[in-house]
């Protein structure tokens, strides 16, 4: 036996919709929430392979940590306040670390800037591990081109 009919049975569905909703247009309350930090801005990425290269370990971790603010569309602050590494820097997951090692092999010419399986996989998993890795990279790249 069937049951008594449901009460919303031959109301449209925007009048039923309309009637669920505490707001008076249903998809404001389906907007996201604005960012609590404000808007984003591009955080300038430097791109320029001749900085890079003249760049100390130090300016590589500012630079990684701007590359990944610039490529997850975070502030930069945000970025630096994740949470740190046993050896004092941001920590990171692995695709980030692959991410910003394939940004600045790219801004260098270079597709493939290290040989993953060659390096040591702590130094994949903290900024400060990430540029030194890079600052290897990018030497033994400067001392390929000056034997060539």
């Amino acid at each position: 036996m069937i049951g008594p009919l449901d009460s919303d049975v031959g109301i449209s569905d925007t009048a039923v919709v309309t009637q669920n909703t505490v707001v008076d247009d249903p998809f404001t309350a389906l907007a996201p929430p604005a960012p609590a930090s404000g808007p984003l801005t591009p955080t300038p990425v430097l791109a320029d392979a001749a900085a890079l290269r003249a760049m100390t370990e130090a300016q590589l971790v500012d630079e990684i940590l701007a590359r990944i603010a610039a490529a997850e569309q975070r502030p930069l602050a945000e970025v630096a306040a994740e949470p740190k590494h046993a050896d004092g820097s941001v920590k990171v997951d692995s695709m980030t670390a692959v991410s910003a090692l394939a940004s600045i092999g790219g801004a260098v010419g270079k597709k493939k800037l290290v040989d993953l399986s060659a390096v040591d996989t702590e130094d994949l998993h903290s900024v400060l591990g990430l540029a030194r890795i890079a600052r290897k990279a990018l030497d033994n790249l400067s001392t390929a081109k000056a034997t060539s």
